[in-house]
């Protein structure tokens, strides 16, 4: 049975950064929900809009049901929304998560104008502060509500200001192998 924390958080807020660290910490596997689309689908993403949430979605749980894992738990990062090349902000689809069937959530938030210019230095794209903020509001409240309609552990870290209680929540989470 896999084990997955779901980390979440929209683009730019530091999820694989985040990711990294807890991989060498807890000497775990990560993987990104975007790179096992790509590879399922032997194509990269070169644009943060998606045009086929769904069918996108459909070859996530696929990709996931291809990984052999052990007992221990394992980071999968990706989003609760998603922006449509129209800049709408689309939910996932819940059944993703059921297919994900994540054992805890942890959501990154952080303040919209240092997203921003991640998203600047990082992939040389501007977008409005006010749709960055209205995507983290969106993926905040869905992830909140995706995680109790699943009875699972929550927990949102805000990475501009470190939070030492993630550190015993981490722990117990992977310390139930």
């Amino acid at each position: 049975m896999r084990k997955i924390i779901f980390v979440g958080g929209i683009h730019g807020v530091g999820k694989s950064y985040f990711c990294n660290q807890l991989k060498q910490k807890y000497h775990t596997q990560h993987f990104s929900c975007s790179s096992l689309i790509s590879e399922f689908k032997k194509q990269q993403f070169d644009k943060k809009e998606v045009e086929n949430v769904q069918s996108n979605q459909n070859i996530l749980i696929n990709a996931l049901n291809t990984i052999t894992i052990n007992d221990k738990p394992f980071l999968l990062d990706g989003h609760f929304c998603l922006l449509t090349p129209e800049h709408n902000v689309v939910q996932i689809p819940f059944d993703t998560f059921l297919g994900i069937s994540p054992q805890a959530i942890i959501v990154l938030k952080d303040a919209p104008e240092k997203i921003y210019s991640r998203l600047i230095q990082r992939d040389k794209v501007k977008y409005d502060i006010l749709l960055l903020q209205k995507m983290q509001n969106i993926e905040l409240n869905y992830s909140k509500f995706v995680s109790k309609k699943l009875s699972v552990p929550y927990f949102v870290y805000d990475v501009s200001n470190p939070d030492e209680s993630i550190n015993d929540y981490l722990d117990s989470l992977f310390s139930t192998q």
